[in-house]
């Protein structure tokens, strides 16, 4: 199993990072993504904003250059599952206030394998 945790973001390619690393797992491994976002296309300019917006107000801005805005279209030519569907929230407490809110940090588990 080989785990991106929070991390995915910062790997430039999609494809080319998930191609790079399958050749480690063993017959039936699987790559898991999580906590991290994934985007309709749509909303990836805006998320690019708020990302440099972010980092500037930090005082890095260069940052910004290091975070890339995956899409679910990336996603298409691996088989891939996202466990998490129904209604996920980071925390039983935020589960209280909201029950049906979208899936914010989807996670993807990919069987290169099958």
């Amino acid at each position: 199993m080989i785990i991106f945790a929070a991390s995915i973001q910062y790997f430039d390619s999609l494809d080319k990072i998930i191609s790079s690393v399958i050749r480690f797992l063993k017959p039936g491994g699987e790559i898991h993504i999580i906590d991290s976002k994934f985007y309709n296309e749509n909303e990836i300019f805006g998320a690019r904003e708020r990302t440099r917006n972010y980092y500037d107000k930090l005082g890095f801005p260069g940052m910004s250059e290091y975070y890339f805005h995956h899409s679910w279209n990336e996603l298409d030519e691996f088989n891939y599952h996202v466990v998490n569907e129904m209604n996920y929230m980071p925390s039983k407490l935020s589960k209280l206030f909201n029950r049906f809110a979208p899936i914010q940090f989807p996670w993807i588990v990919i069987y290169p394998g099958k």
